[in-house]
C-alpha cells in the first residue's frame, strides 16, 4: 500500500505503544539467579503487557535551504551534515540502514509520554515509531512481522 506524496514537506506522525516485559526463563541448562524460585515453582515464562503510554516521531524531508542536512529534537536539538555526524543511536541506526540515498536529509522530532531511560521498553517504541515513520514517509507500509526480523 503506498502512501500518498504530498512533495518535498510530506510530514508523516507515528506512534507506537510502550510495551514493557519480564523475562522469566529460567531451566537447568541455562542456569537462574532465581533458585528459590525455579526450585519451588519450576521452569519459568516470559510476561508481557502494555501501558496506555505511547512514543511519538514527526518526520519531514528537511529542505535544502539550511547549512545542515539533518535535525534531530529528542532532549537537545542535534543538527548534523551527515548521518554519521547524528548523535542519537537510534535515529542514526535507522537512517543508516533506511533511508534511501538521494534522500537530502530528515528532519525528526521525539515526544514521549514517559521519560526516556524508564526502563519501560520506550527505546523499543521509539525504535518501531521511527521505522513507521521513515517507511510511512517512503509509502511503505511495514507488517508487525517486517519490524520484528
Amino acid at each position: 500500500m503506498k502512501a500518498p506524496r504530498v512533495g518535498l514537506l510530506q510530514t508523516i506522525r507515528a506512534k507506537a505503544q510502550i510495551n514493557p516485559g519480564l523475562s522469566l526463563w529460567l531451566d537447568e541448562k541455562w542456569g537462574s539467579r532465581h533458585h528459590g524460585w525455579f526450585k519451588s515453582f519450576g521452569r519459568g515464562a516470559v510476561l508481557s503487557t502494555s501501558i496506555d503510554k505511547y512514543v511519538y516521531i514527526t518526520l519531514r524531508h528537511f529542505p535544502p535551504v539550511f547549512d545542515f542536512n539533518y535535525r534531530v529534537v529528542w532532549r537537545m536539538v542535534e543538527q548534523a551534515q551527515t548521518i554519521d555526524d547524528i548523535q542519537h543511536p537510534i535515529v542514526k541506526a535507522v537512517l543508516t540502514h533506511y533511508a534511501a540515498e538521494h534522500d537530502c536529509g530528515y528532519e525528526i522530532s521525539y515526544n514521549a509520554d514517559l521519560p526516556a531511560r524508564s526502563g519501560l521498553g520506550s527505546s523499543s517504541a521509539f525504535t518501531v515509531a521511527a521505522l513507521h515513520a521513515l517507511m510511512g514517509h517512503e509509502g511503505r507500509h511495514v507488517s508487525k512481522m517486517w519490524l520484528a526480523q
